[in-house]
């Protein structure tokens, strides 16, 4: 079985996943405001 077509998850540091989380929480993005504004 090829690899090929397999998706590699990113991995992110505590620090990158806290500050996604803390525009949720605090700020009340929305999940499309918060990838928008980490630019991924």
């Amino acid at each position: 079985m090829s690899n090929r077509n397999k998706q590699i998850s990113p991995s992110f540091t505590l620090e990158f996943n806290l500050s996604a989380a803390k525009l949720g929480n605090e700020k009340g993005y929305s999940q499309r405001q918060i990838s928008d504004s980490i630019g991924f």
